[in-house]
């Protein structure tokens, strides 16, 4: 990583990323780069705190989808703000899924809810796949922001 850039970590999280050499967060200058991953293994996605964005708590897979992808969101604030930006500097969402028809409504409602007035962040989502890092996962959010110096 160069001078200019700095990894975010959820509070004292950081060994366990180190382990698979990369960070959940990359703040660069401006920016904050939010990584959208969860690794395959569960009891690693259990222990992620606020990082990772996706439906895993400490239980596992949330199994309702709309409370998923709720989770999914609260831990990109989370992780955000854990940054010193806010939901209000995120200028770009990258949304994965799985099985998009089943969920699209449910999508939706929860974004309006924490994007729920203009501007809104670009967005390239509705990316459909086969499968996210664990079984039972239906969404996956990535994200970059942008807060001026």
């Amino acid at each position: 990583m160069n001078s200019h850039s700095t990894a975010v970590f959820p509070a004292g999280q950081q060994a366990k990323f180190e382990r698979f050499g990369y960070s959940p967060a990359v703040r660069s200058g401006p920016f904050l780069f939010v990584a959208g991953a969860c690794r395959p293994s569960t009891r690693d996605c259990h222990d992620r705190g606020p990082s990772g964005q996706v439906g895993v708590g400490p239980e596992g897979v949330v199994e309702d989808p709309e409370a998923q992808m709720r989770l999914a969101f609260q831990k990109l604030v989370a992780l955000t703000e854990a940054a010193g930006f806010s939901l209000g500097d995120v200028v770009e969402l990258r949304t994965f899924h799985v099985d998009m028809d089943a969920h699209e409504a449910a999508f939706f409602k929860v974004k309006n809810e924490f994007f729920a007035k203009p501007p809104y962040p670009a967005m390239t989502g509705l990316i459909e796949v086969k499968k996210l890092g664990m079984q039972g996962l239906v969404l996956e959010v990535a994200a970059t922001a942008y807060r001026p110096a």
